[in-house]
């Protein structure tokens, strides 16, 4: 892991936005383009934030929006070469905490039924399993069902 005065976790600028797709393109199999990277970035309820790191670039995103005091998750990675070493714990960890601050009551997201590793990682930082959408992801030919998970924020003060 790099140190951590080498990372810097902050919003993403219009002129990263093709290279943020073609990153999420190469290890995400449900992947944003970047026309959607776009009406994310222009969308006022949305937020893109990126993990660099120093010397080297951007090694993750998140992008996620908020309405009232609910907060949804809509994509996240993180490069291949950087993956289980603690940076998709550090970029969630980030937002939740920001998610906290600002008052969000719940935060939700989907994941593809059979990304157990997603599932796993998700349910550790106490998402619970709360619905299902049938046939929500389509990967190559093949339909996914979508498992909706949320996290009850405690920011109460």
């Amino acid at each position: 892991m790099i140190k951590k005065n080498a990372l810097k976790f902050r919003l993403a600028e219009f002129e990263e936005l093709e290279l943020i797709a073609e990153m999420d393109s190469k290890v995400n199999l449900t992947s944003w383009n970047q026309i959607q990277y776009l009406s994310c970035f222009n969308d006022e309820s949305q937020y893109l934030y990126v993990l660099e790191i120093k010397d080297i670039g951007i090694i993750g995103a998140i992008a996620f929006s908020i309405v009232m005091m609910e907060a949804d998750i809509l994509q996240i990675w993180v490069k291949r070469d950087y993956q289980n070493q603690g940076y998709g714990k550090i970029i969630l960890k980030h937002i939740l905490n920001l998610l906290e601050k600002r008052l969000i009551k719940s935060v939700f997201l989907e994941v593809r039924e059979n990304n157990k590793s997603a599932i796993i990682f998700y349910t550790k930082f106490g998402f619970q399993l709360i619905g299902t959408r049938k046939n929500y992801y389509k990967v190559g030919n093949d339909y996914f069902d979508a498992l909706l998970m949320r996290l009850e924020l405690n920011n109460e003060k």
